[in-house]
């Protein structure tokens, strides 16, 4: 019955998942009713822990970001790193690459252009749902515009991903 999936569900049902997750199906129920939702955990577990394992991946990825405004590099490059692992592109090919996402603004952050460069290319080629750009992915106009991405804009390999288009 659980059908919500994306990363950012309605908090409610977002705590009855981890509590599903966590202590068991029966104690999502539970929470889920005396919240009043319309949703059981019980008959598709597997759904409340993929929810589950969306929201600690957007924590880590919000985490990773509180991180790099605050200057903490290593912080926010493995809570970035771990968000990926929380959600990986393998298991979810529509949500997943965005962690990868936020991996690259991270390393464009803190001067790693190389490997955000990298990133980038990768996820060019990946249709998926951004959470800069919801639901678009990432595309060469939004790399040319965005000023997120202006620190990459002198190296010649980040112009020459500009310029190739998406297939």
């Amino acid at each position: 019955m659980l059908t919500h999936t994306s990363p950012c569900p309605p908090p409610a049902a977002g705590v009855a998942a981890v509590v599903a997750a966590v202590a068991g199906a029966a104690a999502g129920d539970a929470l889920t009713e005396l919240l009043g939702l319309n949703i059981s955990l019980s008959e598709n577990f597997g759904d409340a822990v993929g929810l589950a394992a969306g929201l600690a991946a957007a924590f880590a990825a919000l985490l990773s970001l509180a991180n790099s405004a605050l200057g903490e590099k290593n912080s926010a490059l493995k809570e970035a790193q771990r968000a990926i692992k929380l959600l990986p592109s393998a298991k979810d090919r529509v949500y997943g690459p965005a962690c990868e996402e936020n991996l690259a603004l991270i390393q464009t952050m803190f001067g790693e252009n190389n490997r955000a460069i990298s990133t980038l290319t990768r996820l060019l080629q990946t249709s998926y749902s951004s959470w800069l750009y919801t639901p678009t992915p990432i595309t060469p106009a939004f790399l040319r515009l965005d000023p997120y991405w202006d620190p990459l804009r002198g190296d010649p390999a980040f112009q020459k991903l500009l310029e190739e288009k998406k297939p």
